[in-house]
């Protein structure tokens, strides 16, 4: 089996691998959700997300034969907290336990350099953005904003030691089944 490593995202190609690197894993055939490029690239640009003007964020790849087969970001509130927590997001790898430990590893160093004690993921910085990894509904189609990845990946993270913390559940409309809209349409007439 060929080295695999990880390490920080540091130019312009990585960081475009990063933000490619779910549709190159099979996109939404995998399992794994691909956001707008652009989406992803300005969530990482401090001119435009102003989230990072409270956070620190490292982003890391692992490669192996020369092409990424995993990504990860890891994210530190600069005002720390008592509870001194990072977290991780923007989780996608290869079907491989070793890579996403590796990534894991990566993440949670670059964390502890600052502080943190304790990990936290899958959760890109906010509650705004991604948050958990999908456990059911996996036929369902994506949505914004809400996780898509394979239906391995939880197993995965629990077998790296990760335990869930909390349900976040999504709520959905068929537009086509309401059957409450007659009632609102004087108040939208309004």
């Amino acid at each position: 089996m060929a080295q695999m490593q990880v390490r920080p995202v540091a130019t312009r190609a990585e960081a475009k691998a990063f933000v490619r690197l779910p549709a190159q894993l099979g996109g939404e055939a995998a399992g794994w959700s691909v956001p707008l490029f652009l989406d992803t690239r300005r969530f990482f640009d401090p001119g435009f997300n102003g989230v990072l003007r409270e956070y620190d964020v490292a982003r890391f790849l692992a490669w192996r034969d020369g092409r990424a087969v995993g990504r990860i970001a890891a994210g530190w509130h600069r005002a720390g907290g008592a509870e001194a927590i990072g977290t991780f997001g923007f989780l996608a790898l290869e079907r491989d336990a070793v890579v996403l430990a590796a990534l894991l590893e990566a993440a949670s160093g670059w964390l502890a350099a600052r502080g943190a004690r304790w990990l936290r993921g899958p959760f890109s910085l906010t509650i705004n953005h991604e948050v958990g990894a999908l456990v059911e509904g996996f036929g369902r189609p994506g949505m914004v904003r809400m996780p898509r990845n394979p239906p391995w990946l939880p197993a995965m993270l629990e077998g790296a030691g990760l335990v869930p913390e909390k349900d976040v559940l999504a709520c959905t409309l068929t537009v086509a089944e309401e059957r409450h809209r007659a009632r609102f349409a004087p108040l939208l007439a309004r």
